[in-house]
């Protein structure tokens, strides 16, 4: 099942040149990305517990 999804995706879906010719870039994607590149950066300073388990 995995080999025919994949083979349909590369078949029939654009491929990333095709997309970034119809991408426009604009002030609001610029704020846009800003802003979740900010949260993704201010958000890694949360502490988070690491759990280890023997297997």
């Amino acid at each position: 099942m995995t080999i025919i999804t994949l083979t349909f995706s590369v078949s029939f879906l654009p491929h990333t040149q095709e997309i970034l010719a119809t991408l426009k870039p604009t002030w609001w994607w610029a704020i846009w990305i800003g802003i979740l590149t900010s949260v993704a950066l201010l958000s890694l300073n949360r502490v988070s517990e690491f759990l280890y388990f023997q297997f």
